[in-house]
């Protein structure tokens, strides 16, 4: 019962917020759009801690406003929410499948975040590359999910290359994030479980690094942290 009311709580939020941004996008700016995204995070965060008893923990210090590149661990589908709550206003890499969804592209192309191909299931060539130019004047964090999609809980997928890209050619420090939001709201899981999801915040990784070295380095750093928080959440 409990997951049956958060769920129509959040779907119906979810769906309010994405005709008013539609409607919104057509006359507000980048930055006023931005507010309204991050008040459906405040609003979701809001409800999984009163209707699926679900609470948000953050570890570490959050990079807020810093030129960098936030590189996490992906779980649940409300992971970008929840970032989007705690560290506001931020330039997010999502893949091209949400285009499936009504209004969403548009959405998102007026909040400045940054198109990517996901598996090969849309196309949108140079999407990448167009994303990386307009982001070397963007002074906000850039927030990426390397595996670009959702592992269940003790998995770990490739880390996809994108990361490197924005990495070295954006010459931007990466702060690397782990998270146990699998163990509460697993993929995209219809069953939601209660107690809480830790994001931490890690040690960053210094810019001038080479692919192989780099990628080894933010994948067992992420994956090494977040098989640990899953132990603790788990006790």
């Amino acid at each position: 019962m409990r997951s049956l009311t958060f769920n129509a709580l959040f779907w119906s939020i979810s769906a309010l917020y994405v005709l008013y941004c539609y409607a919104a996008s057509f006359f507000l700016s980048r930055a006023a759009m931005m507010r309204l995204l991050m008040s459906y995070a405040s609003s979701t965060v809001f409800i999984m801690k009163h209707f699926a008893g679900i609470t948000l923990m953050v570890r570490g210090t959050p990079p807020l406003g810093q030129r960098i590149i936030v590189a996490c661990k992906h779980q649940s589908y409300v992971d970008g929410i929840l970032m989007l709550h705690v560290m506001g206003d931020i330039n997010f890499v999502i893949g091209n499948e949400v285009e499936k969804f009504p209004f969403i592209d548009r959405i998102v192309r007026k909040a400045g975040g940054t198109m990517v191909n996901h598996f090969g299931k849309t196309h949108a060539p140079g999407a990448l590359e167009a994303g990386i130019e307009r982001s070397h004047e963007d002074t906000r964090p850039i927030l990426i999910y390397p595996e670009g999609g959702l592992p269940l809980v003790g998995e770990t997928w490739r880390y996809r290359k994108g990361v490197y890209k924005l990495y070295e050619e954006l010459d931007r420090v990466v702060v690397p994030a782990a998270t146990n939001s699998g163990l509460r709201w697993q993929a995209e899981d219809w069953t939601k479980t209660p107690g809480p999801v830790v994001i931490e915040f890690l040690d960053p990784i210094d810019t001038g690094m080479q692919r192989t070295e780099f990628m080894d380095q933010l994948k067992t750093t992420i994956e090494t942290r977040t098989r640990e928080l899953e132990v603790e959440g788990q006790s």
